[in-house]
This record gives structure tokens, C-alpha cells and sequence, in this order.
């Protein structure tokens, strides 16, 4: 038996006037999603206390211990935490972590 998938492969109930009004009801979405997050942050922190981007406070964070002349130390699980912790005033924070390897790790002779 052979599926028929014409309803989605022809879209006859997808016109410009129903595809307008899921953008604007995405949109709208959005919108208020941005505006929580914002008017319920404080100080870079999420209500629940986390950093708004942690993907950010890794790299952020790795990247200035890099630039302060000790690229190594990315590495060091305590003084990369420590970097974020600080960059939060202290605050209690879960470490988020630096994923990628030293480059030097993967080089042949």
C-alpha cells in the first residue's frame, strides 16, 4: 500500500493569507519570549539564576583567559570556572564546560 502524501506535497490549504498569520503569530511568539527573558534577567542572569547563553560564558570566558597570556589554562576545569564566576560577580553558577581539545592534541610528526 502506497502512502499518499498530497495534502502536504500540494498544500491546497496553505494559502498567503493563513501562511501571513503563522508568521505573525510566530513572530508575536518570539517577541514575548525575548521580552521574559529580558525583563526577567538581572545582572546577565536568567531568573533561575543561570547565564543567558552559556555557549557565550564558555567561549567568553576561555577567550579571556587565552588573550591574558596563559592559553593553557583554558583547560584547567578550576581557573576556567573560576572565570566565570567572576564574570557573574560571584554568583552561583553551574560550570559550563569548554568542549574543544587543545589543537595541538591532534597534530602528527
Amino acid at each position: 500500500m502506497r502512502l499518499q502524501f498530497s495534502i502536504l506535497r500540494d498544500a491546497i490549504w496553505l494559502r498567503p493569507a493563513r501562511s501571513r498569520a503563522y508568521r505573525n503569530i510566530l513572530l508575536a511568539a518570539q517577541v514575548l519570549a525575548a521580552v521574559v527573558v529580558v525583563v526577567g534577567a538581572h545582572g546577565g542572569l536568567a531568573f533561575d539564576n543561570r547565564p543567558i547563553g552559556t555557549d557565550f560564558i564558555s567561549f567568553w570566558t576561555a577567550s579571556g583567559i587565552a588573550l591574558s597570556g596563559h592559553p593553557a589554562k583554558v583547560y584547567d576545569v578550576a581557573v576556567h570556572f573560576a572565570a566565570q564566576r567572576a564574570a557573574f560577580g560571584g554568583a552561583p553558577l553551574n560550570y559550563t564546560a569548554f568542549f574543544y581539545p587543545p589543537a595541538d592534541q591532534f597534530a602528527t610528526d
